[in-house]
């Protein structure tokens, strides 16, 4: 039981730092597009959702 509970947390661990890179990327990508609109994360950030909506449905 032990050697299987540390191979689970070997894999639980690899998943986990798997998600993490993915989410990283994922943030890069966003930047990227923000930053080709001449925004940034915290642009976004100070409009509330309906702004949002408006100013993404005007491009």
């Amino acid at each position: 039981m032990e050697a299987v509970a540390r191979r689970l947390e070997r894999e639980r661990s690899r998943i986990e730092q798997e998600y993490q890179q993915a989410i990283r990327e994922i943030e890069k990508q966003q930047r990227q597009k923000l930053a080709a609109h001449g925004l940034r994360i915290d642009d976004l950030k100070a409009l509330d959702s309906s702004q949002k909506w408006e100013k993404s449905s005007r491009t």
